[in-house]
């Protein structure tokens, strides 16, 4: 098995346990990631726009996603004053609430992955992982916004 095949493997159980996490609160893991997005764009309201080019997806993915979000009462939309076609996104108290709640759940997985490896190891890994990923970058030629958060 090569390496990427390893690490979509593990990608994609990691994603079937925490989607599992979060099926309690309503969410699923992309709908967790916007959520956290948002929460640290809390300032002023998100465009879908520049959901769509972080999260590198599809206008109709974010569109769908923020759709669910806020039937849900996870976010409040509205359109920019300046721009009547821009739609944009907020957060609201019960995505907040509903944030810290999948955030601990998420701190709780990241845990208990830390604990298959001695403090040595993770911190090994880590590293590995952040230099496999920097030369695939600058490879692809492009800075990749979606590694920061």
């Amino acid at each position: 098995m090569d390496i990427g095949f390893r690490i979509k493997k593990i990608n994609d159980l990691m994603e079937k346990q925490v989607n599992a996490m979060l099926e309690e609160l309503g969410l699923t893991f992309s709908q967790h990631h916007v959520l956290i997005y948002l929460i640290h764009h809390d300032k002023e309201p998100v465009s879908l726009k520049e959901l769509e080019k972080h999260f590198r997806v599809a206008q109709a993915t974010m569109a769908g996603i923020a759709v669910r979000l806020e039937a849900k009462g996870f976010v409040v939309s509205s359109t920019d004053p300046a721009d009547r076609r821009v739609k944009r996104l907020a957060l609201t108290e019960l995505g907040r609430e509903a944030c810290a709640v999948s955030r601990r759940h998420m701190e709780e997985r990241e845990e208990a992955l830390k604990g298959v490896l001695s403090e040595n190891e993770y911190s090994c890994f880590v590293s590995c992982l952040d230099r496999i990923y920097e030369a695939m970058k600058q490879n692809a030629g492009g800075e990749d916004e979606c590694w920061k958060h």
